[in-house]
């Protein structure tokens, strides 16, 4: 892309662009070498092609339309300026495909490259025409071009009249081509009115105040996961008789079919996304209001967002209400959205677009016989729904234009299935629109499938299984502790002991007994105990504060507690202790043999959870939940009487109740760890290597400590994961570390008996799920009104069967408010909502999305936190991310894989490729570890506040001239002064399309190409100062090979530097040699502090060899370089070929054999100066220079450099300007007086030319005494390595490097 210019006579009109069109440039700026906004659409024709009517009639329309006269101008003026130049033509290529064999294939190929050919802005035509000819007398006319100067309108009715002009040729009647009295530029003026309007203004801050955030649920696993951005279409033609049943409707009501469509795709976006209010993007159009309008060629489109609660009664209520929201929106349709994103503070504001498409002027082409149409369009939004006339069978095609690497094809036709649901219900008079039924025929089938989990497992209590299992092998291995075993009768014995006191004391059936102890010997006895008296054991941690313990012991109306001596002392007053001793009899119990009646409904324990008003909830089980998930357990993961588990988890967190219980009732042992252990990665590692443990638990953050010891034990056959959601990354470490180990991902609450799913891991998994359901139990994931959702739909997952709890103990109010009739069980079922977010895959399994009580609201912005700390965790430099709101402020607490705080800059710009700005979190805390609580999982409280600093960094001035230029360009683009070097471009109200004008600026203030990307990842002058200066940095450590790009399996291409010593000239080669060439270059000696330029050409072969074979020791090597590094290339191939390698060919890029470099810069220092600071480009009194000292002449040539703004931008800082200049004149000394001695291999030459002159040798047929191919450069010899003449050099080097030289 130039910035040429043209001169006033060259120009018909010059008008401002519409913001439309400014969005659409900043994102081909942005992706330069994506389709996006690079439109294609190819015509087939039947019947032989008249290249000189075509060519007439291209010429015809171009000339009536200014658009396709048009160019941008984006930094030339006080604004971005399109420019309707009076003349322009539109290229017309052929191809001729009749012979072969693949034309469709050819074809199909074209358009691939086609679409990724950007288009020079400066330049009009910003449209390219093509004709492939095809067998059997057809031929494809096919019409590239940028959208931001034609809509599909435009498109329709360019084709209509072009081929009508054609046909009228063909016939030798030519149309007259009187320009149409309207004009696109009345469009822009109406904009602006538009901006201008308090009217307008009003009445889009009202519609976006509070709006909702309609984003589409993503599928774990899109088409195309991590490549290039790929759009793909979905179309279905809309059956004729619903058509016509939608069309009555309309009718009926007196409304546009258009809105009945709309209101369809309402409803399925509700539906998906499982919100009742929704907003989608509309497209609108804003053709002039007159006869011509139709005729007119531009963009006239905007895209506004259209607001709608849909839970209306009826489809005729929620219609009309669509009707009256367009109706309303009407007058201020021409608002640009670019406008309505800042008043809503939140871009991007759409997720999803409507269109809608009757372009009926295609039905005007008379003797044009169309075989077939193809139409490609990529915008920026991730999907886009369109109903679009068809031409082939007159009705409307249903179409769903979506991103490939966001999106899967098999989800969106199910949303297919959903749209056509919706019309069917839309067409049909009095159908209420709410209720999700008619949409869940195919999901509900499958739910209902797979909710099918029943098992007959036979009812039972905890302690008759163990008891059972005791009496099965009573000497066998029970329990372990500090070294010391149980065997299973020793067990049942001493818990039968305290079961005897308890009962003697009387405890019943049916009541709580407190247990108040440490992990030890002593535990499993107390809890075998206080089951066989028909009592529920309720876990009290000793580490709990005093009042907490007595609020736990009244809520659950335990007045028995076992303890031990030490614990004792902790319990309230009044609490009937009964100590644990080791024995098997205390003093004054009696053996009783008649075990107290316990039915599996009975309560097995209570465990209490922290709770949302401050106070902890006791959540009762019974013995027929958790005997069901141990039943579940052993089918699935059959633990012998060889395998031993771990117990670790504290009692009261639930995970602990399937430690302790489930191998005892499979006669696997049970190896208990010391108190606290739980939290020492260290400890753990070594007893499960010492115990030979085979099975144990993690919660993620544990798991994650303790894949970082650096010896792991090999003897677990699984690990299970539960309490916490288990991130994609650290999955991967644990298959990475422990390969031969099984990794299980199991989610349940404490409410329904420790867990109710279950998935076993597999390495390379992007998503993690939650998984199926267990044996007898169901998984329901509802919307807010209590309905099923679709699969892959967001909702409330809630569980059902037999797992679930009691209830919470005390708390009948929270109980029902909880615990819910489950609409879709048997009757008298009940589902539990879990208050976590979750959604169905097409497998049946659940992906867990969060905590809806987490849910934040941000300028009025629903913000999921689960959802951004999903993001933060697939970056590869966070182990452990929480995301927490403080006073209206996200802040992301951060654990990093490495030594090194993250890069925040990086994770914003990660962030950034995931979601909207407004979920981008401010502030930013690097920390050792996340706080967890006693029982392991994360601790919120104890997160620490973050920073309260808010605004603007302290101000820090500009610290050497570089950073002063950019901060004045910053100041310009922004409007505002004082920037200081750590603000952020976007905190200060920078945005993408100023970020477009700062980057313009920074090519036309520098001369030299800076991505968009960059600004957006570097968004500090600080950072953009550093990112400018990488790789050519004056100030770098010493670097003498660069790899521009080490990718690819070519042969490595090494470029060596020119005068200057930088490398940065060789990256627009490199991008144009393709991603499979890798391209490495060689920059000077001297350029870093400290270090000194070679003073020879030997010096310089002798170390570049040295460094160019440590970087690719084996060859074959390709060499080249620009100036004096095509000498330098030639002598390094010269030494490598003596060392045995392989150089197939040396690149010459205006490199002269006879004058490497100019005598005069030689001769004379001043000369030598101009050259090294500006290129020669200066105007300087010689004579002025000659009696200067040498700093005093340095100075002056800068200071004239900079006032006719051609100093180099490597030497704004005058440190960097004396090495720069010691390193231009060594190497203009090393190599200006060297002369070459003939060399017997292949040499490609690119050397200056005029128009019909040929192309100089440059002195080097004299040293070639095998090939030399000499390709011209037609223009200033520089122009070779920049836009557009490097594409050309690129091609011809990969061509001779593929195919080898011809003589020239």
């Amino acid at each position: 892309m130039t910035l040429t210019t043209p001169t006033a006579h060259d120009l018909e009109d010059a008008y401002p662009l519409a913001a439309l069109q400014a969005g659409m440039l900043y994102h081909s700026a942005y992706e330069p070498d994506a389709p996006t906004y690079h439109d294609l659409t190819t015509i087939t024709l039947r019947g032989h092609l008249d290249h000189a009517a075509l060519t007439t009639a291209l010429a015809e329309v171009t000339a009536r339309h200014p658009v396709l006269r048009t160019s941008f101008d984006l930094t030339g003026f006080s604004e971005p300026l399109q420019l309707v130049h009076r003349a322009a033509a539109i290229p017309l290529d052929v191809t001729d495909l009749t012979t072969d064999p693949d034309p469709r294939d050819r074809l199909h190929a074209w358009a691939e490259q086609e679409k990724r050919r950007p288009f020079d802005w400066a330049a009009p035509p910003l449209a390219r025409a093509h004709v492939h000819l095809l067998p059997d007398d057809h031929h494809a006319f096919s019409l590239s071009f940028h959208h931001a100067i034609l809509d599909g309108w435009s498109v329709a009715a360019l084709i209509t009249e072009l081929f009508s002009r054609y046909h009228a040729h063909l016939r030798h009647t030519p149309l007259p081509t009187t320009p149409p009295p309207a004009a696109f530029r009345d469009l822009v003026a109406a904009e602006r009115a538009a901006v201008a309007s308090p009217d307008a203004q009003r009445f889009w801050h009202a519609q976006v105040a509070d709006a909702p955030d309609t984003r589409l649920p993503r599928p774990a696993t899109p088409d195309r996961p991590g490549e290039e951005r790929t759009v793909e279409v979905l179309r279905r033609p809309v059956d004729p008789a619903l058509l016509e049943r939608l069309q009555h409707t309309a009718r009926r009501l007196n409304v546009p079919l258009r809105t009945v469509l709309l209101a369809a795709h309402l409803r399925v976006l509700a539906l998906i996304t499982g919100d009742t209010e929704v907003m989608t993007g509309l497209v609108t159009h804003s053709r002039p209001e007159s006869d011509a309008g139709a005729d007119v060629l531009g963009l006239f489109l905007n895209t506004v967002p259209l607001r709608i609660d849909t839970g209306a009664p009826t489809w005729d209520t929620l219609i009309r209400r669509v009707f009256d929201a367009e109706v309303a929106l009407l007058p201020h349709r021409q608002y640009p959205l670019f406008d309505i994103q800042r008043a809503a503070g939140r871009s991007p504001l759409l997720d999803v677009l409507f269109d809608y498409r009757d372009f009926h002027v295609y039905q005007g082409m008379p003797g044009i016989d169309i075989v077939d149409q193809d139409f490609f369009e990529q915008t920026d939004l991730p999907l886009t729904t369109s109903f679009t006339r068809s031409r082939h069978h007159g009705g409307f095609d249903l179409t769903l234009t979506y991103d490939s690497t966001q999106f899967a094809a098999a989800d969106l036709r199910h949303v297919e299935d959903h749209y056509l649901t919706a019309l069917g219900q839309a067409a049909t008079p009095g159908t209420d629109p709410r209720p999700t039924t008619a949409y869940l025929t195919r999901d509900s089938a499958a739910i209902d499938r797979w909710n099918d989990t029943a098992r007959p497992y036979p009812p039972a209590t905890l302690h008759q299984l163990i008891t059972a299992q005791a009496t099965r092998t009573p000497d066998a291995p029970a329990v372990c502790y500090d070294g010391t075993w149980l065997t299973y009768g020793q067990l049942a014995e001493r818990a039968h002991a305290l079961t005897t006191r308890l009962r003697a004391t009387g405890t019943r059936t049916g009541d709580v007994v407190g247990l108040c102890l440490d992990r030890g010997p002593d535990l499993l006895p107390a809890l075998l105990g206080i089951l066989g008296a028909g009592a529920a054991y309720l876990p009290l941690e000793p580490t709990l504060p005093p009042e907490r313990l007595t609020y736990m012991l009244d809520t659950a109306q335990a007045r028995t507690a076992v303890a031990d001596p030490a614990t004792a002392r902790l319990l309230p007053a009044g609490t009937t202790v009964h100590l644990t001793t080791g024995t098997t009899q205390q003093p004054g119990g009696s053996r009783d043999d008649d075990p107290p009646s316990v039915h599996p409904d009975d309560l097995a324990y209570v465990i209490f959870t922290s709770g949302s008003t401050g106070r902890p909830k006791g959540v009762a089980v019974s013995h027929r939940a958790i005997t069901n998930r141990l039943h579940w357990m052993q089918d699935t993961f059959h633990l012998t009487p060889h395998d031993r588990v771990l117990h670790k988890t504290p009692l009261s967190f639930d995970v602990s109740v399937w430690e302790l219980f489930w191998p005892l009732t499979t006669g696997a042992q049970l190896v208990v760890a010391p108190p606290d252990s739980h939290k020492d990665s260290a400890h753990l590692a070594a007893l499960v290597a010492d115990h030979h443990i085979s099975t144990l638990h993690f919660v993620p953050s544990m798991l994650d400590l303790f894949l970082d010891e650096p010896h792991l034990p090999t003897t677990a056959r699984r690990v299970i994961c539960s309490g916490e959601a288990l991130p994609p990354d650290l999955a991967r470490r644990f298959h990475d570390r422990l390969p031969t180990t099984e990794l299980h991902n199991l989610y349940g609450p404490t409410e329904a008996a420790v867990d109710v799913t279950w998935h076993p891991c597999t390495p390379g998994e992007t998503t993690i799920p939650i998984g199926h359901a267990v044996a007898n139990t169901r998984l329901e994931i509802l919307d807010a009104a209590g309905h099923r959702v679709p699969v892959g739909t967001p909702g409330e997952l809630c569980l059902g069967g037999v797992q679930l709890a009691r209830g919470y103990i005390g708390r009948p109010d929270l109980t029902a408010e909880r615990f819910v009739p489950d609409p879709y069980g048997p009757p008298g079922a009940r589902l539990y909502r879990t208050g976590d977010l979750a959604r169905r895959r097409p497998d049946g399994a659940v992906e867990y999305l969060g905590r809806s009580d987490f849910q934040v609201k941000i300028r009025g912005q629903r913000v999921e936190l689960g959802e951004i700390e999903t993001h933060l965790l697939t970056h590869p430099d966070i182990r452990a991310a929480v995301v927490t709101l403080h006073d209206q402020r996200l802040a992301a607490y951060l654990v990093p894989t490495g030594a090194q705080a993250p890069d925040t800059a990086a994770l914003t710009a990660h962030l950034r490729t995931h979601l909207p700005d407004h979920m981008i979190p401010t502030a930013w805390i690097t920390l050792d570890n996340l706080p967890v609580t006693p029982n392991g999982k994360l601790d919120r409280a104890a997160l620490p506040a973050p920073d309260t600093a808010t605004g603007r960094a302290p101000y820090i001035p500009p610290r050497d001239p570089f950073e002063a230029r950019l901060a004045t360009l910053w100041e310009d683009t922004l409007g505002i002064d004082a920037v200081g070097v750590h603000d952020d471009f976007f905190a200060l109200g920078g945005h993408s399309l100023l970020a477009l004008r700062l980057t313009m600026r920074l090519r036309k203030e520098l001369g030299r190409t800076v991505p968009l990307s960059t600004v957006l990842t570097a968004p500090t002058i600080a950072q953009l100062a550093a990112e400018l200066r990488r790789p050519h940095d004056n100030d770098a450590p010493p670097q003498r090979i660069v790899p521009l790009n080490p990718r690819g399996d070519r042969p490595p291409l090494f470029l060596f530097h020119a005068l200057g010593g930088q490398v940065f000239r060789y990256l627009p080669l490199t991008r144009h040699l393709g991603p499979d060439q890798p391209v490495y270059a060689v920059q000077a000696a001297g350029l870093a502090p400290g270090e000194k330029p070679h003073a020879t050409l030997a010096e310089m072969i002798d170390d570049y060899t040295t460094h160019l074979l440590a970087t690719r020791p084996q060859g074959p090597y390709v060499l080249g370089g620009y100036c004096i590094g095509g000498n330098i290339a030639l002598e390094v191939a010269r030494r490598l070929r003596h060392l045995g390698h392989h150089v197939p060919l040396v690149v010459l890029f205006y490199s002269d054999a006879d004058e490497p470099v100019l005598r005069a810069s030689l001769e004379d220092d001043a000369v030598l100066l101009t050259h090294a600071l500006a290129g020669g480009r200066v105007q300087v009194d010689l004579d002025d220079l000659h009696r200067m000292d040498p700093e005093q002449r340095l100075l002056a040539v800068i200071d004239a450099a900079a006032r006719t703004d051609t100093l180099q931008p490597d030497t704004a800082d005058l440190n960097q300007a004396r090495r720069f200049v010691d390193v231009f004149r060594a190497n203009a000394h090393a190599v200006g007086h060297y002369r070459h001695a003939p060399y017997d291999g292949d040499l490609l030459l690119f050397s200056p030319t005029a128009e019909d002159t040929p192309p100089d040798d440059m002195g080097w047929r004299t040293v070639a005494t095998a090939n030399l191919h000499i390709s011209p450069i037609h223009g200033e010899r520089f122009t070779v390595m920049y836009e557009p003449r490097v594409a050309h050099a690129a091609a011809e080097l990969r061509k001779h490097t593929d195919h080898g030289l011809t003589q020239h």
